[in-house]
């Protein structure tokens, strides 16, 4: 099997730029609202400058995904399944575990949130890039 254009091609400038307008935006936003204390309407424009920048950084990474070779695609969307199959199982046992003892929180646990997601897409990228490379 040949090696996926994936390693071969350098980074999107606009996909990287848009990585860093969401990490930023994401680890400030909680920062600005809760130490300045903004009146409501700024509070809502800054609540959701993460969530158009993520907007944007997914948009970006789509158009640079769809770049790939059909390797490199196909990595991709297993990473995705993997992911977001550790994620629903993860919630269901969160779940399950909230049902058998009621004062047990699990979301301190169990890693089930959103922002695990990226840890499990890199997580199901490395299996799925050692069996196809």
């Amino acid at each position: 099997m040949t090696k996926s254009n994936l390693m071969r091609r350098g980074i999107d400038p606009l996909t990287l730029l848009a990585t860093i307008v969401f990490g930023i935006s994401f680890g400030l936003s909680p920062f600005i609202i809760y130490w300045y204390k903004p009146n409501l309407p700024v509070q809502v424009v800054v609540a959701f400058i993460p969530f158009i920048s993520f907007l944007l950084f997914l948009l970006r990474f789509q158009y640079s995904v769809n770049l790939l070779d059909e390797l490199g695609k196909r990595i991709h969307r297993e990473s995705l399944l993997y992911a977001l199959t550790l994620i629903i199982i993860f919630k269901m046992a969160e779940y399950s575990f909230e049902l058998a003892f009621p004062q047990w929180s699990g979301i301190d646990y169990i890693p089930s949130g959103f922002g695990w997601f990226p840890i499990w897409y890199i997580f199901g990228g490395k299996i799925v890039y050692k069996r196809y490379l």
